[in-house]
């Protein structure tokens, strides 16, 4: 036995986790449904004379390409799977943040907010299309290490500038 058996053995082991323990009773969730549901769930219930960092780290676009069934029938005249469900993560992706943003807009936050959008890296070259970049995740080619990102927010002076750099 690995230690990777053992450690997927455990009860525990891919668990989600807060500040109080394992979170229970999702099951049947996507991991990203459950993410952005806690966002909007803490913004919420925040205290809006405190300031909010609030940090999203998705999962959506990394293997394995899933999304739930709904997102998929959005997609589902795209006859290859792969980029089926590729979409159906990036609409799972785009309910997200619309749903954080309408709720930091209800609470009256959305004013004061500033939004910084990241990607760790590139596609993988086998899955994804990097054009015009060579290769993708996991080499050290353009494909892997240029990949968009935007920030948004009021407090932002220098607008519409794009550096392709």
């Amino acid at each position: 036995m690995t230690i990777w058996d053992t450690l997927q053995s455990s009860e525990d082991f891919l668990s989600v986790y807060d500040n109080s323990g394992i979170v229970r009773n999702e099951e049947g969730k996507f991991l990203s449904e459950r993410l952005f549901e806690r966002d909007v769930d803490i913004i919420n219930r925040h205290n809006t004379n405190i300031p909010l960092f609030l940090y999203h780290p998705t999962v959506i676009a990394h293997f394995p390409f899933e999304a739930p069934k709904r997102f998929r029938d959005l997609h589902a005249h795209i006859d290859d799977h792969v980029t089926r469900n590729e979409r159906a993560m990036f609409s799972l992706l785009d309910e997200g943040v619309g749903n954080i943003t309408r709720a930091l807009e209800d609470k009256g936050m959305l004013e004061n907010t500033l939004f910084l959008f990241l990607a760790d890296h590139g596609m993988f070259a086998d899955t994804g299309r990097n054009w015009p970049f060579r290769a993708g995740a996991g080499t050290t080619f353009e494909g892997a290490i240029r990949s968009p990102a935007f920030i948004h927010g009021k407090g932002i002076k220098k607008t519409g500038y794009v550096n392709n750099e």
